[in-house]
């Protein structure tokens, strides 16, 4: 599992760097975008705790800075917003743990979701079919 999010970890960090680069060439910034220490440490966070009740306002509590900024800085740095990105990491993991072969309903409560149709909605959304398609077909893309 830590090495499932390990990947995950790299390709949310690729994708900021994407999204940095595609920033830089398609405005006439001078300076480089550099990403702000607050929104690394956020990562951070959000790596450790994407599974437990993550609102926008605890974490501006945490990080010292306005929930409209933060969510501001964060999209512009990651490419999403932190609601979207939270929903993606718990689905990344959700998709893991459901190739594994583990009961979707649970993997739904253990990524985060606060139950199986929000779950199974997103999942579907995001990946085109639903878990339990998933877990039948053993799709690994």
């Amino acid at each position: 599992m830590e090495k499932s999010l390990q990947k995950i970890a790299v390709k949310i960090r690729i994708n900021a760097l994407l999204t940095q680069i595609h920033y830089l060439s398609s405005t006439k910034a001078v300076k480089p975008v550099v990403l702000d220490e607050r929104i690394t440490k956020v990562l951070t966070y959000l790596e450790e705790n994407y599974n437990k009740d993550i609102s926008l306002d605890d974490l501006a509590d945490r990080f010292f800075i306005t929930k409209n900024h933060l969510n501001f800085i964060f999209t512009k740095m990651v490419g999403m917003p932190i609601k979207k990105y939270i929903t993606a990491k718990r689905l990344g993991f959700a998709r893991h743990e459901i190739l594994a072969g583990k009961n979707p309903t649970q993997v739904a409560y253990n990524a985060g979701f606060h139950g199986y149709a929000p779950f199974y909605r997103a999942y579907k959304l995001f990946y085109g079919l639903s878990p339990l398609e998933q877990l039948t077909d053993g799709v690994n893309n």
